[in-house]
């Protein structure tokens, strides 16, 4: 599976914004931290392993 780990700078907050990304193409899906934490949470916890066949396009 392809990820990548980019930043934004965000005018607004005047800070850097992590983003990760997960696969080449397909619909896009969002997914926004918990309020106490960062950028990995959904791949720390493994929700990423368990949608891996949809990332990928395995079904």
């Amino acid at each position: 599976m392809n990820r990548k780990v980019f930043g934004w700078h965000s005018p607004s907050l005047n800070k850097e914004m992590p983003i990760v990304s997960y696969g080449n193409y397909g619909f896009a899906l969002l997914l926004v931290p918990t309020a106490a934490a960062d950028y990995l949470e959904y791949e720390r916890f493994q929700l990423i392993d368990s949608l891996a066949p949809f990332i990928n396009g395995e079904k």
